[in-house]
């Protein structure tokens, strides 16, 4: 049986646009997580395989961002989750399957501000 092959955060095929900061907590996956405020941020990772997850978190002060896949948009996805103050780590807010195995690019955007706020955050690539 296949296992998923995990990339935190800050793997070196993911690359991130300015404004980002990694944050500290026992909540995510390896204990950390790369997050901005700025609307227009992105990051992007090459791959090669048959498939591709996006781990994130959402949350009260979460906003929207679209995901893209070799430079198709796939879906914009709110990522406001659980009422005031609340949130959810280690969420699969993206999953692609069925991909050829050669070489695809992934791209986030954040896209907009939400009722509290515009956070968007990775987690992990699988």
């Amino acid at each position: 049986m296949a296992q998923d092959l995990i990339w935190e955060e800050t793997h070196p095929a993911i690359e991130y646009s300015e404004g980002w900061t990694r944050e500290w907590g026992s909540i995510y996956h390896g204990s950390a997580v790369m997050r901005t405020r700025r609307v227009g941020d992105s990051m992007s990772v090459k791959f090669r395989g048959s498939s591709i997850k996006l781990m994130g978190a959402q949350g009260w002060d979460h906003g929207t961002f679209s995901v893209s896949l070799d430079g198709v948009e796939e879906i914009i996805h709110d990522g406001y989750c659980c009422g005031p103050r609340g949130g959810a780590p280690q969420i699969i807010q993206f999953e692609k399957t069925g991909l050829d195995t050669s070489e695809h690019v992934l791209n986030v955007t954040n896209l907009a501000r939400g009722m509290y706020g515009s956070v968007l955050e990775v987690d992990a690539v699988l």
